[in-house]
């Protein structure tokens, strides 16, 4: 409960400097820069306490709003769902709905909240909360297996929405705190971030750049926040102290109830006397998600510091993107990649990277979980007909830093072994087949498609439901659970269409659907006389066409995208858009990534796409693409793909580029310079 008291805010003369809230005059020259950091103090230490103290001078103190009026409780209350669980007390949703539809009532309670918005005091009944133990795998009730949610007073959650959720984000918002490698923000959700490692995995497939990515999960991210540090965190943001002190008071004397099946629990957990709880946020407090947020934008700003992350430049044209990796909740997939790094450089910037994040991490209360966290380095090698292929992991340790200043080895896995983040199974070599059909257990948490459909027909045979009933579980249920994430997958049409056939013609008699109906009635949609069944391949399409309409956005997936289009149309060695060409064969001599798949997918279902993508001029009048010269002179697809090693390992697009000087014959040592391959990933 109290593992956050590890951190350097919560120790040693810093520790007694803040206190348990940082309510000291040392916490206000940490917010306005003035602090002497302690030569005791830890690097990581000091550079949260830097960038506290940056963010500290660029926001006003207190400049959120600390009263709330009638007309606010009352929109508030009226928004909010009835059914939903809250409250030790027996002061439930229903209560205030009913007061805010009453002015006098919603001006008692407005100024109450108001009171305790503007002097930090806080009823007794909100430091008391009931816990309840959640299945996170449906049948399986293991207490090391459920998620413990904490029911809190419904006006605590309300003074802290609207102080910290609404007010506090907005400020952050205002004046562009928030990173872009946050993925847990408006506008965005876990799909685009596992987008964004997607085309990452795929520029450096593309371009032949080595790329390492590590994985650290937080411990606890909610309950492993240091108090003092997240009050600082929070002050800098703009929020008043009262707002913090009447937030975080009540949580370091909670007083834990469990609500199980038999009922409430007569007794309580809480602090051990004479101490307080130092670094909980709970799972259940409407701060939470965005207390989270703003520390790690702290966390972030810290570890850029160190200059760490992808430098990905844009082969062709545009601003080269520095991003430090995906952050979405707890799960953290730090990124390392730069062309001017070799292999010992590399490698040595991804233990550098990993232990500072560890660093500052640590630093607030948290740490890594070792068990969860894995690493890649994505390298590769060509042999002797030119072939690429991932070289082996290295055998070198790769360690994270834990709270007692030891080290713990973590995996370092080769680059065809998929693990599950954000909801997907992926690997750096672009392989997904364990999303589509790996074998999975009934009660494992993550599923793979073809195990959801395999569970969802076994528990449909046992049923026996009218088939009405079970179109409504086909959309809503299992279509709903199939969908999530299927437009980041880069798998080819031909896998997808492999994987339905089978389980849709089990699921034709449970719908009513006789099975010798042929199959283009089966997926025709009902406005035109067919059946209305889902088809995967299409769907897929449909999720893709949506995520690419991140296309030139300013923020990174927008711009990865533009440099993963740009090194596609260089390994293909078209003049213009990939897309605008048809797919086969220049698509068949492409490595396979997300864009090489949609490319598919855009060629096969004649979809037009209209972007702002200049073709590349002519060096010379009558010029023309060597690949487009290679096709139409009738080469088989072996040919090509000879012709295009070739032509890639001399870094050439235009026959110009291999001619000689008058543009008659074809000059030997630039069309096959005696050069290295992996010296050549990337064209000049």
């Amino acid at each position: 409960m109290d593992a956050a008291a590890s951190s350097p805010f919560c120790q040693g003369l810093l520790g007694e400097q803040l206190g348990y809230l940082s309510d000291t005059t040392i916490a206000a020259s940490i917010l306005d820069g003035s602090y002497a950091i302690p030569p005791e103090v830890d690097d990581a230490t000091a550079l949260l306490i830097d960038e506290i103290g940056r963010i500290g001078q660029t926001i006003i103190r207190g400049s959120t709003r600390q009263d709330i009026s009638p007309d606010e409780f009352s929109t508030y209350w009226r928004r909010v769902r009835e059914s939903t669980s809250s409250s030790y007390s027996g002061v439930h949703f229903g209560h205030y709905v009913v007061a805010g539809t009453s002015e006098r009532f919603a001006t008692f309670f407005a100024k109450k909240i108001s009171l305790t918005m503007r002097t930090g005091w806080a009823p007794s009944r909100w430091g008391i909360g009931l816990t309840v133990l959640l299945e996170k795998i449906a049948g399986v009730a293991l207490v090391n297996k459920t998620r413990a949610i904490l029911l809190m007073e419904g006006d605590y959650n309300m003074h802290s929405r609207v102080i910290f959720g609404d007010r506090m984000m907005a400020i952050a918002r205002e004046h562009d705190l928030i990173p872009e490698d946050q993925y847990a923000e408006k506008e965005s959700d876990g799909q685009d971030g596992a987008f964004m490692k997607r085309l990452v995995y795929d520029f450096s497939r593309l371009m032949k750049i080595a790329l390492g990515i590590v994985s650290e999960d937080a411990s606890n991210c909610y309950d492993r926040i240091a108090h003092p540090f997240c009050s600082l965190v929070f002050q800098a943001f703009g929020v008043a102290i009262a707002s913090v002190i009447a937030m975080l008071s009540c949580i370091q004397r909670m007083k834990f109830y469990l609500h199980t099946a038999f009922g409430e629990s007569p007794g309580f957990m809480t602090a051990i006397l004479g101490t307080i709880i130092q670094g909980l946020y709970c799972q259940g407090n409407a701060a939470s998600p965005a207390g989270w947020s703003v520390v790690c934008a702290i966390l972030l700003a810290a570890y850029n510091q160190g200059g760490h992350g992808a430098k990905i430049r844009p082969p062709i044209r545009g601003d080269r993107l520095e991003t430090a990796g995906v952050l979405y909740v707890d799960d953290v997939d730090l990124f390392t990649m730069d062309a001017d790094l070799d292999e010992v450089a590399l490698w040595t910037e991804i233990q550098s990277s990993t232990l500072d994040w560890s660093g500052v991490l640590i630093g607030s209360g948290g740490t890594a979980k070792g068990e969860k966290c894995f690493g890649y380095l994505a390298d590769y090698t060509w042999d002797e007909s030119g072939q690429w292929h991932y070289a082996p992991p290295p055998t070198k340790p790769l360690v994270i830093l834990l709270p007692d200043g030891t080290t713990e080895e973590i995996t370092v896995l080769p680059c065809d072994v998929h693990q599950v983040t954000l909801g997907v199974a992926s690997s750096p070599d672009g392989n997904d087949q364990h999303h589509l059909a790996a074998e999975d257990k009934a009660r494992d948490k993550w599923k793979s498609i073809r195990t959801k459909a395999e569970v969802w027909v076994n528990r449909l045979k046992k049923a026996h439901l009218p088939s009405k009933y079970v179109w409504v579980s086909y959309r809503l249920q299992l279509w709903s659970s199939v969908r999530y994430s299927l437009g980041v997958l880069s798998a080819r049409l031909k896998e997808m269409t492999e994987l339905c056939p089978r389980f849709a013609f089990e699921v034709l008699p449970h719908l009513g659907i006789n099975r010798r109906v042929r199959k283009g009635w089966r997926y025709m949609h009902s406005a035109f006389g067919g059946f209305g069944l889902l088809d995967l391949a299409t769907e897929v399409v449909i999720s893709r066409v949506n995520l690419f309409l991140h296309w030139d956005n300013p923020a990174p997936i927008g711009k990865t995208l533009r440099a993963c289009m740009q090194a596609l149309q260089l390994q293909c060695g078209c003049q213009g858009c990939p897309l605008a060409e048809r797919f086969y064969p220049m698509g068949e001599l492409c490595d396979h990534s997300w864009v090489t798949s949609f490319w598919e997918c855009v060629s096969a279902y004649s979809i037009m796409i209209e972007m702002d993508y200049p073709d590349l001029p002519l060096p010379r009048a009558n010029d023309q693409m060597i690949m487009q010269v290679a096709i139409s002179l009738g080469y088989t697809l072996e040919q090509l793909r000879s012709v295009n090693r070739c032509r890639i390992s001399s870094c050439s697009l235009f026959l110009s580029d291999i001619a000689s000087a008058d543009g008659r014959r074809v000059d030997p040592t630039r069309a096959l310079p005696d050069v290295d391959y992996s010296a050549t990933s990337a064209f000049d």
